[in-house]
């Protein structure tokens, strides 16, 4: 009798006849899997929001590149940096520097050094 016993405490919980597995049940995945799925989300917009500021920063390096070469090819053409505006005969102002570098940033070429 006491053998019988302890056969039945050693055995496996669950139901008769049932082999021990190794892994997961459905349940115990989907919940693994749901975890997942929630760290996932909570992550990806933060990994998001720093591609377009990137992106941003690059382009605006690189704005800023062209302008610089612009400015240095009208000092090459002109042997002088272009004035912050310009006047007409009144003295009212008609043009900003911005104005004067358009050529060299669209036709970087045309103002090239020769």
């Amino acid at each position: 009798m006491k053998r019988d016993q302890h056969d039945r405490r050693t055995r496996s919980i669950g139901t008769p006849g049932a082999k021990n597995r190794a892994g997961l049940t459905l349940v115990e995945f989907l919940v693994v899997f749901g975890i997942i799925i929630v760290l996932v989300a909570l992550l990806l917009p933060g990994v998001r929001r720093g591609v377009p500021k990137a992106a941003r920063r690059t382009q605006c390096k690189n704005n800023l590149k062209q302008i610089s070469l612009a400015l240095h090819n009208y000092h090459d053409e002109y042997q002088a940096f272009p004035p912050a505006y310009t006047m007409d005969a009144d003295g009212q102002p008609l043009h900003s520097w911005r104005t004067l570098i358009r050529m060299a940033l669209k036709f970087p070429q045309r103002l090239a050094i020769k």
